[in-house]
């Protein structure tokens, strides 16, 4: 068993915890969850699992993800292998944790984004985008193009943007529930 660098391991043990504190605020932000009882019973268990998998990734079994998705042409043949989902779903745990949490994410915020009227809910789909395509991204691997950008460099180029309008919609939404509540208040 090969010993790990340092950076590898925090690389994605941050991962696991910046997506499921992302899911944890996109469920409580989603369904308007108020009562703290009910926080700690959506909460508790995401932060269990989350933390649960940290401990597998450093304990147990550390899974980096193979990224077995490039283009393949086979000599001779037409055979094209684009996406082969499967293998990354029933072999890799640490890219199944992240797709699954990932995805529920993005779904959970396009809902809300589509069902509520918020004036900043166009940087909600920007982000819901963005992040379906860093997602797709992650999962389908291309060797560097030209030896110089690959699938996982795109994933990140988008994060920075993404970021971005993220921290935006969330000043903005402080500032729409801030005059909500002080029109309530009068």
């Amino acid at each position: 068993m090969a010993i790990l660098p340092f950076r590898d391991k925090l690389d994605y043990s941050s991962a696991a915890v910046v997506i499921g504190f992302s899911l944890i605020v996109s469920i409580l932000k989603a369904f308007s969850i108020k009562s703290e009882a009910t926080r700690v019973m959506v909460v508790a268990p995401l932060i269990a699992f989350v933390t649960t998998h940290i401990l597998y990734l450093k304990c147990y079994k550390f899974d980096y993800g193979k990224r077995s998705f490039p283009l393949i042409i086979q000599k001779g043949k037409d055979l094209f292998k684009l996406f082969d989902f499967l293998n990354l779903l029933y072999k890799d745990l640490n890219m199944k944790a992240y797709v699954i949490m990932g995805v529920a994410k993005v779904l959970i915020w396009g809902v809300w984004a589509g069902i509520l009227n918020h004036p900043s809910k166009w940087k909600i789909w920007v982000m819901t985008i963005g992040e379906g395509l860093i997602i797709l991204f992650q999962i389908y691997d291309f060797p560097p193009y030209k030896g110089f950008l690959d699938a996982h460099a795109i994933s990140h180029a988008i994060v920075v943007p993404v970021s971005n309008i993220w921290w935006s919609f969330i000043h903005d939404d402080s500032e729409y529930r801030t005059k909500t509540l002080m029109k309530k208040a009068k």
